[in-house]
């Protein structure tokens, strides 16, 4: 083995060295770099799931707070007009009543009484089967053609929108119901009168969002029935009569009596909207509605 052998040997071994040192760092580099790379679209990947996910759970609960919302409100109108059926049916089995000797004037009167000191109530009217009585203002009137007073001379139990009254002058609503007397025939109509804005302050005591409260409408005509901006009722006005064709499939579910929560946008305006909708039921085609801007409860 000759020392020029030994020196070739040397010089391989050090250019082998060399060569190995000078390309293990960038694989070394390129591995660290490959993994980073997807450690870091792992990571996105698993960002954008989890943001999507949740997302769409923030959606869901939004949804179910608001079917919730109007639901409860529904069922808070309900039994107010409950409420007033539950007292017109004691009125109107009272023997004094239902008895068709007494003159009608007297029953005017008791049922008069029943309610007197109480702000919730305009007045009490009573008629007998011709739809002539004493109105909730003391006047003997013939009030047959009076919508609410048709369908209860019928039998039916029945509510009127809040309106103004060119009776009383104030914006009312009127449930009525049949007066039966002892041989079950009908003799007449008990009528409550109660002032509209207790329905008014029901759901402005209620809050969706920032600043926005459930209102109800009438399913049939559109009209405004309760709402938290009193002039909506005095100026008649209606949830049917601007609204936009993409709201054309809420106002069909709203019509058809169905209830359900869904976010709408405004093309006009390019806002969207939380709405929920859920009928009242009852002797009533109300429909209690809640809407509010996406905004308030979904972060950009």
């Amino acid at each position: 083995f000759s020392i020029k052998n030994l020196e070739e040997r040397l010089f391989f071994d050090s250019a082998l060295r060399e060569f190995v040192v000078k390309t293990a760092f960038p694989l070394r580099l390129k591995i660290v770099v490959s993994i980073l790379a997807i450690i870091i679209v792992s990571n996105l990947f698993l960002v954008l799931f989890l943001y999507g996910k949740s997302k769409s759970e923030l959606v869901s609960s939004i949804l179910k707070s608001s079917g919730q919302s109007a639901h409860s409100t529904a069922l808070e109108i309900g039994s107010i007009n409950d409420m007033e059926y539950k007292m017109l049916s004691s009125l109107a089995g009272l023997p004094v009543i239902r008895d068709d000797n007494v003159d009608l004037k007297e029953k005017w009167n008791i049922i008069n009484a029943v309610v007197k000191g109480n702000d919730s109530y305009i007045g009490m009217a009573i008629y007998d089967e011709y739809g002539v009585g004493w109105t909730t203002t003391g006047k003997y009137q013939d009030l047959h053609t009076r919508g609410y007073l048709q369908i209860a001379l019928k039998g039916k139990p029945s509510i009127l929108d809040p309106a103004w009254s060119p009776v009383n002058g104030k914006l009312s609503t009127f449930y009525a119901l049949a007066v039966y007397d002892y041989s079950e025939k009908q003799i007449g109509v008990v009528v409550a009168v109660i002032d509209s804005l207790k329905l008014c302050s029901t759901v402005s005591d209620v809050v969706r969002g920032k600043q926005s409260h459930p209102y109800v409408i009438n399913r049939t005509t559109g009209k405004y029935v309760a709402h938290s901006d009193i002039t909506f009722l005095k100026e008649g006005k209606g949830l049917y009569d601007e609204l936009p064709p993409e709201m054309e499939s809420v106002v069909e579910g709203i019509k058809a009596g169905n209830s359900s929560s869904l976010f709408c946008r405004d093309n006009a305006t390019g806002k969207e909207f939380c709405v929920s909708y859920e009928p009242v039921g009852g002797n009533t085609d109300w429909v209690v509605v809640c809407s509010a801007p996406a905004e308030d409860f979904l972060a950009e």
